[in-house]
């Protein structure tokens, strides 16, 4: 009897793994983590970004407004917001429901609380810009990434310029990896699989 490596049509085959080629989203797009994070350029207000977020599919995973619990996850999503100083970026942090008490609300962390009183809450992450959040204004109350930090926006009150949505691909069988400027879905095989009778 004699054993190969099972062929497969339309992927690569690389040390007991198979390398798909991912479809590529219509914005700048990063994998980290068990997600795939998309800038998503135009300019509209929290709400809206939010609600357009939750349409938003990728491979039939759901879209959302970014959660951002560490400074990995924060550099990933810096990675793909352009540059120049007049960019941000909406992602799903509010203290909308109470003054001072910012809580993520989107995706398996929605409810968390990640600022309280001033300070991290539970020595959950946050990367506040100096002397954010201010509540400068009543309606301060949205989560903004601008120049590679956070800080506090009505962003209801006027149009931001783009927005992070996460699809949270963990548990579905396949890793990512980005090559060459294309993202790979990766699937580890066991021996069984990658050994068949010819």
């Amino acid at each position: 009897m004699k054993y190969g490596i099972r062929a497969l049509t339309g992927a690569a085959l690389v040390a007991g793994c198979i390398a798909h080629p991912a479809p590529a989203l219509a914005g700048s797009m990063v994998v980290w983590g068990g997600s795939v994070y998309e800038y998503v350029e135009t300019y509209m207000k929290w709400d809206e970004a939010k609600a357009a977020a939750a349409t938003m599919s990728y491979l039939g995973y759901a879209g959302r407004l970014a959660t951002i619990t560490s400074a990995g996850e924060q550099a990933a999503i810096e990675s793909i917001i352009p540059s120049h100083w007049s960019y941000n970026a909406m992602v799903g942090g509010s203290d909308a429901g109470e003054e001072g008490t910012w809580v993520w609300e989107t995706g398996p962390e929605a409810g968390t609380i990640f600022w309280q009183n001033g300070k991290p809450y539970n020595g959950a992450y946050s990367n506040w810009r100096s002397g954010e959040p201010n509540a400068n204004s009543a309606t301060e109350d949205h989560l903004v990434l601008y120049q590679h930090q956070w800080i506090d926006s009505p962003a209801n009150d006027f149009l931001h310029r783009g927005y992070i949505v996460e699809y949270q691909l963990e548990n579905i069988g396949l890793d990512f990896a980005m090559t060459n400027n294309h993202m790979l879905a990766v699937q580890n095989l066991s021996p069984a699989a990658r050994l068949v009778s010819l």
